[in-house]
């Protein structure tokens, strides 16, 4: 299943206890002459006070764009096309760790979190870094045959009935706690530390980011999403709302209304969610629905 074209919402706010945003959430579809589109979605949630955080983040989607639109072409025509694309994503999460870390150095203290995918023809990469995440939700199973992972301690997926899969690992103190069998996914969900990172760009030269690829399944869905959103849903509720964007006809009003379910819990983080599905055909209204239309105007 080769898809052309995507269906994106893109969401991102202060949140109801915050004065700035400091995440910032992308999608776009870049389109090259006579070769298949391919896309690239982000969120990326900084940190390091007022405006550094924000400028940050900013720094992290204006980067990988530029990435996505001048390098990512000639890579595409490669042999083994997407482990350079990963191994260039890798590297240009490299040059921005090293770029925020010399702001430090100038007295700036700016750091960021980047979930990154990379969309093309039947394929997904991931690279990652922080504790902002990625889930998937498909009609269709996973198995360990289906996907190359680094690291990755989720459970495949049922093939009887569609479940929520987290593609990132979160490098925070609470999921080292959890690892070593210390605390539950419930209670890392609500530890006062769950804010604590291990690894972010920004902080340390030599950053490890973690990396995934696989094939994309029919009829399935992607959120991207900052800590300020998911951090208010434990996983049975990620699903459900999950479930709820992949009937939603408009993915950018059910992008708006997942957010407006985070600040209905009175997140106290910026909250921001990028969806993702294969584009679905446009509908013809029915000729007397189209006669109605206009005739009303």
């Amino acid at each position: 299943m080769k898809i052309k074209a995507w269906d994106v919402g893109v969401t991102s706010v202060e949140g109801p206890n915050k004065k700035i945003n400091e995440d910032h959430g992308f999608a776009k579809t870049y389109h090259r002459s006579g070769n298949t589109p391919y896309t690239l979605a982000v969120v990326a949630d900084g940190m390091g006070g007022y405006r550094a955080g924000d400028d940050a983040s900013r720094l992290v989607v204006q980067v990988l764009d530029t990435w996505a639109q001048e390098e990512a072409p000639a890579l595409l025509e490669l042999n083994k096309p997407y482990e350079h694309i990963s191994r260039s994503l890798d590297q240009t999460l490299q040059q921005l760790n090293e770029i925020l870390l010399d702001w430090s150095a100038e007295g700036l203290k700016a750091g960021s979190t980047a979930s990154v995918l990379f969309l093309h023809q039947d394929q997904f990469i991931v690279r990652h870094i922080g504790d902002s995440r990625i889930y998937r939700l498909s009609n269709d199973g996973f198995g360990p045959s289906d996907e190359i992972d680094r690291g990755d301690t989720t459970v495949p997926l049922s093939k009887k009935k569609p479940k929520v899969q987290q593609m990132t690992e979160d490098h925070s103190w609470v999921a080292k706690q959890m690892k070593e069998g210390r605390l539950s996914k419930e209670e890392a969900r609500l530890h006062p530390k769950r804010n604590v990172l291990l690894a972010c760009l920004g902080i340390e030269y030599g950053c490890q980011t973690y990396y995934r690829q696989g094939d994309i399944q029919d009829h399935q869905i992607f959120l991207l999403c900052s800590d300020g959103f998911y951090t208010q849903f434990p996983d049975s509720e990620i699903e459900e709302l999950m479930r709820f964007s992949q009937v939603y006809e408009d993915l950018q009003e059910a992008s708006r209304r997942l957010i407006r379910q985070a600040e209905e819990r009175n997140t106290n983080d910026n909250a921001t969610v990028v969806l993702l599905r294969p584009a679905r055909p446009v509908k013809n209204k029915p000729f007397w629905k189209q006669w109605f239309s206009k005739t009303k105007e």
